[in-house]
């Protein structure tokens, strides 16, 4: 049961990354990160399209390739949506548990790196329960909390963060392609 979440957080890690890198999925996960002030309920803020497409169906695709069953894939969920509300919350932790959980699982200090306005920021810490990934595929940035910035520039607005807007936020200039900075 072990191996099943590693596996999935495996599969998600990629998922996730390729969220950010192609164009028509960035769409879509930018509404996770268009939030200006994150706390535990930025943990909710994800377009329903892409929960199914993406996410649901990367899991089901995973489970088939690897060979895992809807128990492992349920202990996952209970698993990540833990980290989920810890590593978007607001709360200050010791850095002690960065010297040390830190090396290994996700924490809140990682996870607030990857919702920095700047890119550059956000396009790294794409795990979800092991930081190992990130670390192993060169996408780990750690910056000091009191740099952050949260959010996007294009969702600065206050009108742009009510839900009707950020639910059609993805099919707005649909035409339009973002810059070549989600792109490899």
């Amino acid at each position: 049961m072990f191996l099943s979440v590693i596996l999935f957080d495996f599969t998600t890690y990629w998922l996730h990354r390729a969220s950010h890198k192609i164009p028509l999925l960035w769409r879509l996960h930018r509404v996770h990160h268009s939030d200006t002030t994150m706390d535990s309920s930025t943990t909710f803020r994800f377009h329903p399209i892409e929960l199914v497409i993406v996410y649901q169906a990367g899991n089901i695709v995973a489970a088939g390739v690897f060979g895992l069953d809807v128990t492992s894939l349920a202990l996952y969920y209970f698993f990540v949506y833990i980290f989920f509300f810890l590593e978007h919350s607001n709360l200050n932790y010791p850095n002690w548990l960065n010297n040390t959980f830190g090396l290994i699982f996700v924490l809140p200090e990682h996870h607030r790196v990857h919702h920095h306005k700047e890119q550059f920021y956000t396009d790294s810490n794409f795990a979800d329960i092991f930081i190992i990934w990130d670390r192993i595929f060169s996408t780990f940035k750690l910056i000091p909390v009191k740099q952050m910035d949260y959010g996007l520039i294009e969702f600065e607005e206050k009108n742009k963060q009510s839900f009707l807007y950020l639910m059609k936020s993805p099919f707005i200039n649909i035409n339009k392609i973002e810059p070549d900075k989600h792109s490899e």
